[in-house]
């Protein structure tokens, strides 16, 4: 499992799809990926004509996929609801660069914007929409990444240990998801006249994490503390990142929104920006405290030599 700084849990997979290397000798849908981006392979859509082939790929969630290829053109539609689709296209000899092709760029603004409200009104989370700067990570069959993390109670490394166990196992979850549990801390600033004192929510935090917070202190000007806890950080594609929050929330991992304790606030980031030094902060509603992070797991140097020493001890 490994040892500190990072715990690592059991992993969901799927099993390997290879990708598509030639596009002219598809005949029949046993030849086509059985999993793309964002949805499973319906082999009742593929159809076979003179000049190529189409397949639709579908997942319960809304998402759907329109692979064609006719006369030495490869297209590629991406459906969600009733968003603006994503649209790319390449010829048969350029096929194994699909994904490149369809992530260009990332996802659409108008799918990033959505999942932030579909994401931030299933749980206490903040959803940060990507920026221009952002590096967009994503891997075939299965898409864009996201990240997950939220911080927790020691106790609760028990339960989303047997989770990830019951996901290998469900039907219900349709790609890889693969997660850690970290040791990190955050910064909890507080204005002056709040509904609680300082101490109160510091005693809070104590009760929320299993960890003790430092003493309280004035940072620029305004009384807070540094608190510890462990975090669980995840990576999982886009398109099953709405069906895994809803799944964190029923197990108590993430709280629900609106009623949950907002010193639990959750993020979901583009993947690999939980490893980059930065200003990541939550509020509480009422103005009371604003917890802030500098980073939401470890640096990625620290992060690959754990991977690279991990590797080399199993």
């Amino acid at each position: 499992m490994g040892s500190y700084p990072f715990f690592v849990l059991p992993s969901v997979s799927r099993g390997w799809i290879p990708k598509l290397e030639n596009p002219g000798a598809v005949s029949a849908p046993d030849h086509l990926p059985q999993r793309l981006f964002l949805g499973d392979l319906d082999a009742s859509s593929f159809k076979a004509q003179s000049n190529g082939w189409s397949a639709r790929y579908h997942d319960a969630d809304g998402f759907a996929v329109d692979l064609n290829y006719e006369n030495d053109l490869l297209t590629l539609r991406q459906q969600w609801h009733d968003l603006p689709e994503m649209f790319c296209g390449l010829t048969s000899r350029a096929a194994t660069h699909l994904l490149k092709c369809a992530y260009t760029g990332g996802l659409r603004s108008e799918w990033e914007e959505y999942a932030q409200e579909l994401i931030t009104g299933t749980a206490l989370v903040k959803y940060l929409v990507p920026e221009e700067h952002h590096t967009v990570l994503a891997g075939f069959p299965d898409g864009v990444l996201k990240t997950v993390a939220c911080p927790i109670h020691l106790r609760q490394i028990e339960t989303i240990v047997q989770l990830h166990r019951e996901m290998q196992l469900s039907t219900d979850v349709r790609t890889f998801i693969t997660g850690y549990v970290t040791l990190t801390s955050s910064l909890v600033r507080f204005r002056t006249n709040g509904r609680k004192s300082v101490e109160a929510y510091r005693d809070q935090a104590f009760d929320l994490f299993g960890l003790k917070p430092d003493p309280v202190t004035i940072v620029d000007g305004v009384p807070a503390f540094r608190r510890h806890h462990n975090m669980y950080v995840a990576c999982v594609p886009f398109r099953e990142m709405p069906r895994f929050v809803s799944k964190l929330v029923a197990n108590g991992v993430l709280e629900p929104p609106f009623l949950g304790d907002t010193q639990r606030y959750g993020w979901v980031v583009p993947h690999g920006l939980e490893h980059v030094e930065g200003s990541y902060k939550a509020s509480d509603p009422t103005g009371d405290f604003t917890v802030e992070y500098t980073r939401l797991s470890s640096s990625m140097e620290d992060f690959l030599e754990f991977k690279r020493s991990h590797v080399e001890a199993g």
